[in-house]
């Protein structure tokens, strides 16, 4: 898990992916030990504890290497990210959660009428854990797109249709499939329009754990009280 999402952190923007080394350091034929050294882009590597099991050696080194993420943040500058801004791609600033929230969940952002919070929310959740999906329609894509600063974890829908209702139908479609695929995830829906209260009334009657938030104290509080 640790493993893919290290790699995900920077998939998305396309910089280059964590190298390992992994070697043995002991043991017999029948009975190896390994240890693995990751890579980061910039330069930094951590190494991990020895273990049985290649994955599992690769495993203990990127969990060194998310968790100095985590809490020291990690800068990619202009030359890391083809036709990027500089910018901090993990912020110190982010909201002390007492260990990790207690599943995964997924921030749905209406961003046609939410558009701040979806920043807020990159910028103060932790990483681990959170998933945040932001829907726009095709029809403001080149005026919103410009003024987000999202991280790895985001991923960004764009409605193929200029229909002013185009967003919400989208994030009601993303918000029912991943529902039925991942039932035991915990699900926030950040908008100022009734059908996200129509559409959490809806899955709560099939015991989706789901509510709707206007703002980021709302989804820190949510997050904070289910652990």
């Amino acid at each position: 898990m640790e493993k893919n999402y290290l790699q995900e952190c920077f998939q998305k923007d396309g910089i280059e992916l964590p190298k390992y080394n992994t070697v043995q350091v002991g043991g017999s034929p029948h009975m190896p030990q390994w240890k693995s050294t990751v890579t980061l882009f910039n330069g930094q590597s951590f190494t991990g504890d020895i273990s049985s099991k290649k994955k599992g050696a690769e495993l203990s080194a990127a969990c060194l290497a998310l968790d100095h993420i985590q809490t020291e943040g990690i800068e990619i500058k202009p030359c890391d990210i083809p036709r990027a801004k500089p910018k901090i791609m993990f912020s110190k600033n982010r909201i002390k959660f007492k260990g990790k929230p207690d599943k995964n969940w997924n921030i749905f952002v209406d961003i046609e009428n939410q558009e701040l919070i979806l920043n807020e929310l990159c910028q103060s959740l932790p990483i681990e854990n959170i998933y945040v999906y932001g829907y726009l329609s095709k029809s403001r894509e080149h005026e919103l797109m410009g003024n987000l600063d999202c991280d790895s974890r985001t991923t960004i829908i764009v409605a193929p249709t200029t229909r002013a209702d185009g967003a919400d139908i989208a994030l009601t479609l993303g918000v029912g499939r991943m529902s039925v695929e991942d039932p035991d995830d915990g699900y926030i829906i950040v908008t100022c329009d009734h059908f996200g209260d129509a559409l959490v009334d809806i899955l709560q009657e099939r015991g989706v754990d789901i509510c709707t938030c206007r703002s980021l104290d709302e989804v820190v509080d949510r997050i904070t009280s289910s652990q």
